[in-house]
């Protein structure tokens, strides 16, 4: 594991999930859906809606730049299709809600029910997800790491098991898989190579 690596790894244990080092989005050569484009997590019209409202109040961070709330884009998507509720992730909508969009691809439902599981007990194991968000602008609740943290490994997860007829095996895609192996977001690898322009 690289030196980045095992830093996010401590630091995680700590506080609040650290953000990405710039590694992760430096040298890679394709993006994520240049090597395996994954279906999507929710239906679109929710996805603009929690765009429109949300995005403006919780703009992305820079690389390496600590973020003291999760993304309230993300939190929204969960709220309204019912996955989050009252600070805790619905495990039973959540295999309801991603059964009507992942698990519709033949190729990527038979992945769907052990993700679905493990990735609900490595965030809620998690303390760092736990953390109390602060608000980037004040006058509003901080937006909750859990529904960020949950759908960054449901579609790592997705990403590193791409079933072998949806992957391009484009040059550059086994580098992204290496980069979420060691603590890389899936964003950082979605960004390809616009690198940290985005």
């Amino acid at each position: 594991m690289s030196s980045w690596g095992s830093w996010a790894t401590t630091c995680v244990i700590n506080s609040q999930p650290p953000p990405d080092d710039k590694a992760c989005f430096q040298g890679n050569r394709v993006d994520a859906n240049g090597c395996c484009e994954l279906p999507r997590f929710v239906a679109r019209e929710i996805n603009t809606k929690c765009d429109e409202e949300f995005k403006p109040l919780s703009p992305r961070l820079p690389p390496e730049v600590q973020a003291y709330e999760g993304s309230c884009v993300i939190e929204c998507l969960f709220n309204v299709t019912g996955m989050f509720k009252d600070g805790k992730l619905q495990q039973d909508k959540i295999a309801q809600q991603l059964k009507k969009t992942i698990g519709v691809d033949r190729n990527f439902a038979p992945l769907l029910g052990g993700i679905v599981t493990d990735c609900y007990r490595l965030v809620m194991d998690n303390p760092a997800n736990s953390f109390k968000p602060i608000p980037v602008k004040p006058g509003r609740p901080g937006c909750s790491f859990i529904p960020q943290a949950y759908m960054n490994c449901v579609k790592s997860e997705l990403f590193e098991n791409c079933p072998k007829a949806n992957w391009t095996a484009a040059d550059g895609c086994d580098l992204l898989k290496q980069k979420l192996n060691v603590g890389c977001s899936y964003y950082s690898i979605m960004i390809g190579k616009k690198g940290l322009k985005s």
